[in-house]
C-alpha cells in the first residue's frame, strides 16, 4: 500500500461517526460500531490498494458492522421476549396447577411431601436437603421420584382427565370447590 490509510481514515473520522450516529440512538452504541469498524479496516488493510476506493471500502465496513449490531439487538430482543413469554406461561401454569397441588401435599406420606415441598414448591438445592435429612443424594433422588410418583397418582385420582393434560384449563370439582372458597 503507497498511501497511509490510518491518516486517511483519522481525517475522516467525524464524518464516518455521524454517518453511524445518524442510524442510532445511542452516540455510545455510534462510537462503538466506529471503533470497531477502524479496527476491522485497519487489520484488513493489505486487501485494500487503491487510495481512491479507500473511503467507499471504509463505509462498507462501517455498514456491515453497523448491520452486525442491529442483528445482535433484534436477536436479543427476540430472546428476551420468548423468556418474557415463557415466564409468564410458567407463571400461569403455576397460578392453575398449585390449587390442586398445594391440597394433595399433605395426602402423601410425609417424608415425600416434604421433599416435594423443598425441592420441587421452594427450590432447595438437593445437596443441601440431603444433608439436612441425613440421607445421600442418591437416596434422595429416589425418594424424590417416588414423592412425584405418588404425586401424580393423586392428582389423577382426585383430578381425573385435567391431570393427563398437565392441570392447564382445569375442569376438575376440586378446582371449582377452591374457586367457590376463595370467592
Amino acid at each position: 500500500m503507497s498511501f497511509d490509510l490510518e491518516k486517511l481514515l483519522l481525517e475522516n473520522l467525524q464524518r464516518f461517526h455521524a454517518f453511524v450516529a445518524s442510524r442510532l440512538d445511542s452516540p455510545e452504541l455510534a462510537e462503538d460500531v466506529v471503533q470497531d469498524s477502524l479496527i476491522k479496516a485497519l487489520t484488513k488493510a493489505n486487501s485494500l490498494q487503491d487510495e481512491d476506493k479507500a473511503i467507499p471500502w471504509f463505509y462498507q465496513i462501517l455498514k456491515a458492522t453497523l448491520l452486525d449490531l442491529i442483528r445482535k439487538q433484534v436477536s436479543e430482543r427476540k430472546r428476551d421476549t420468548k423468556w418474557a413469554e415463557d415466564q409468564a406461561r410458567h407463571d400461569d401454569y403455576e397460578r392453575e396447577a398449585c390449587r390442586c397441588l398445594h391440597g394433595l401435599i399433605p395426602t402423601l406420606k410425609q417424608e415425600y411431601a416434604e421433599v416435594i415441598e423443598a425441592l420441587d414448591i421452594q427450590g432447595q438445592s438437593r445437596q443441601n436437603l440431603a444433608k439436612r435429612l441425613g440421607i445421600s443424594i442418591g437416596n434422595l433422588k429416589v425418594r424424590q421420584h417416588r414423592a412425584r410418583a405418588q404425586l401424580r397418582e393423586r392428582l389423577k385420582q382426585t383430578c381425573g382427565i385435567c391431570a393427563k393434560h398437565g392441570c392447564m384449563d382445569c375442569r376438575c370439582g376440586v378446582r371449582r370447590s377452591n374457586e367457590r372458597n376463595h370467592s
